[in-house]
């Protein structure tokens, strides 16, 4: 940040447009890093409110200084709020919460990275609120930066969201997919209890973060997802098996080489050559003859894989 006040004065004072720019970049920047730390909005705003030093140094911001903010490209905001979250002023908070309503869905996962960065309780409900947002990749960036929050603070607030049936699915969804992201004993027994519940976008969240977190107590529960009724579980199951290298998968791998789904079958045939057993082979020289081209791709692919091995 120092920088970039050298360099918007050290270019003297005719600057074009593009330094304009950077100027009310570094104005914004100075909006939150200016002014000392405090958990009053108030007295933060008080005292940014000072004269322009008369030996020529770049003035503390003044009330504009939050006009400013919001006026500049939202491209330029964005990258604005990595350095407010720096300060850890409860300004920036202020106005990191308020690029979360923006209509813009880049400047609002622009706000949730600079949130991650923040230490304040507040942050993580914003962030866990932002699992209610219409953009999917949103959603994907809250839980992800929910992840740099305490897990004592954290996963009971996912926990009570996750098994509540008045939240709305997606948000459900997100919390649960949310999980795998923080390292403890207590994440893979959630998404176990995950699996057992009525709600499929659920279960494939679980299923997913089971896959990537890898532990070995989840295997027979993802066998088990195999027969779902919602195919898009059972796939997520035939994905997730290829990940975890458990020669318990083998049988009901090959068993959902039938499945009626096209996505099933190209997973498990995917997943079969990922877990490396030569007793695949039969099996998935038969799927060679699939009706669709896709189911036979990946079985030759997998095929190639075990010979290879």
């Amino acid at each position: 940040m120092f920088e970039i006040w050298c360099f918007m004065w050290n270019a003297g004072e005719r600057v074009d447009e593009r330094q304009s720019k950077t100027r009310r970049v570094a104005l914004a920047l100075s909006l939150c890093s200016c002014h000392k730390k405090s958990d009053n909005i108030q007295e933060s705003k008080d005292h940014m409110n000072t004269e322009p030093d008369k030996g020529g140094e770049y003035p503390e911001p003044n009330g504009e200084s939050e006009n400013l903010f919001r006026s500049i490209d939202w491209r330029e905001r964005q990258k604005v709020a990595l350095s407010m979250a720096k300060s850890g002023s409860a300004l920036a908070l202020q106005l990191l919460m308020e690029m979360l309503t923006s209509n813009n869905s880049e400047i609002r996962k622009g706000a949730l990275i600079a949130l991650g960065e923040i230490s304040h309780d507040r942050t993580i409900q914003a962030i866990i609120d932002c699992f209610d947002d219409i953009d999917e990749d949103v959603r994907m960036w809250a839980a992800d930066v929910l992840s740099n929050k305490p897990a004592d603070q954290v996963l009971p607030i996912l926990q009570g969201i996750i098994f509540d049936e008045k939240q709305k699915t997606q948000t459900r969804a997100t919390a649960t997919w949310a999980l795998h992201y923080f390292d403890s004993p207590l994440v893979v027994d959630l998404l176990i209890q995950a699996l057992e519940g009525n709600n499929s976008e659920v279960r494939q969240s679980a299923i997913d973060g089971l896959g990537r977190i890898g532990d070995l107590r989840a295997v027979q529960p993802i066998i088990a997802a195999l027969k779902d009724a919602d195919m898009d579980v059972r796939w997520q199951a035939a994905s997730a098996l290829g990940k975890m290298d458990d020669k318990r998968a083998l049988e009901p791998l090959i068993e959902a080489l039938r499945d009626e789904s096209d996505t099933v079958r190209e997973f498990a045939a995917i997943s079969l050559g990922y877990l490396g057993d030569p007793g695949a082979t039969t099996s998935l020289r038969q799927a060679l003859d699939d009706n669709n081209p896709v189911v036979r791709l990946a079985a030759q692919r997998s095929l190639e894989r075990l010979q290879s091995t």
